[in-house]
């Protein structure tokens, strides 16, 4: 965790600031998503392959929720003016998929229920 204790402008008492990294990698969603997209996706389309059993929105979904927040798929390098300290801040997708909340859930109901494996 880095902590720079920089006077805030239009705050006369200095207040430190924090910056921590959400670190998804480390959440039971994105490890269950990691670890098991592409075999469930894989034994999706083997037992219906006349069919799109997962839309395609779903898995693109999938795959950005994967990459969203790591800094290995991009980040900012801050350097605080008074302190000097460095931060990098890993990219978020921003998006309206699997990476919000509200529709992660919606995800992982697809996931859990809409199989056409029994």
């Amino acid at each position: 965790m880095s902590v720079c204790a920089a006077e805030h402008h239009h705050n006369p008492t200095p207040e430190p600031r924090v910056y921590q990294r959400r670190k998804p990698e480390r959440t039971a969603t994105y490890q269950a998503v990691q670890h098991h997209l592409e075999s469930w996706l894989a034994q999706q389309r083997e037992a219906c392959p006349d069919d799109d059993p997962v839309p395609q929105y779903v898995e693109r979904d999938l795959r950005k929720f994967l990459e969203c927040g790591i800094l290995a798929y991009g980040f900012a390098r801050a350097r605080c003016d008074e302190c000097g300290e460095d931060y990098l801040i890993a990219y978020s997708c921003k998006g309206r998929g699997a990476a919000n909340g509200v529709t992660a859930n919606g995800v992982r109901s697809f996931i859990l229920h809409h199989s056409c494996v029994e």
